[in-house]
């Protein structure tokens, strides 16, 4: 068994999904691509200072999905992924608990993790966070490269921040994120 194409994967009914690209030269050459092969992506690139940065809405309620820097190698698969949740509606959890605990959060929380293009368990662990921005307004995320010069500090990727505190790091499991965040 092959696994699918990143066309293959996307080729699904969906509502739209737009891509609010900031950067040196946006439109980049991933997004550019998105727009043309997904009929049901559109992308609002601006010209800016690096670094990059790619918001994603969807036509549904959801909290601020945001990456910062160029997105390679695996760490595309999270967009992927979220960008195909987003419009289809269906975001794949790993518990039925998760909506319950989100539901009893009584403000915002702001995620930041820190990830880098070569690390293994990045692409999952962003996946995991940007689930809980896709089921809940009250979970806002951004995920940052690591080699950017405004960055946060850390010692390894994957880390998680809830606003300046670090509050994982390694490989992310949903309900442990979950947990975290709901203390």
């Amino acid at each position: 068994m092959s696994l699918p194409t990143l066309e293959a994967f996307l080729n699904v009914a969906a509502q739209t999904v737009t891509l609010h690209e900031t950067g040196p030269e946006a439109p980049c050459a991933l997004t550019q691509w998105l727009a043309k092969t997904v009929p049901w992506i559109q992308v609002h690139a601006t010209q800016g200072p690096a670094p990059r940065t790619l918001c994603l809405r969807g036509p549904n309620s959801h909290g601020t999905i945001q990456f910062v820097g160029d997105l390679a190698h695996r760490m595309i698969e999270p967009l992927a992924i979220t960008v195909r949740a987003l419009g289809t509606g269906q975001v794949d959890l790993d518990t039925p608990a998760t909506p319950v605990f989100l539901s009893e959060l009584v403000r915002p929380v702001h995620l930041r993790l820190v990830v880098s293009v070569a690390c293994p368990y990045c692409p999952a662990s962003a996946a995991v966070v940007l689930r809980l921005a896709c089921i809940t307004d009250k979970v806002h995320v951004q995920i940052i490269r690591a080699d950017l010069e405004d960055a946060p500090r850390v010692h390894a990727v994957p880390t998680l921040f809830v606003g300046n505190e670090e509050l994982l790091t390694g490989p992310m499991a949903e309900m442990a994120v979950v947990e975290a965040i709901a203390r």
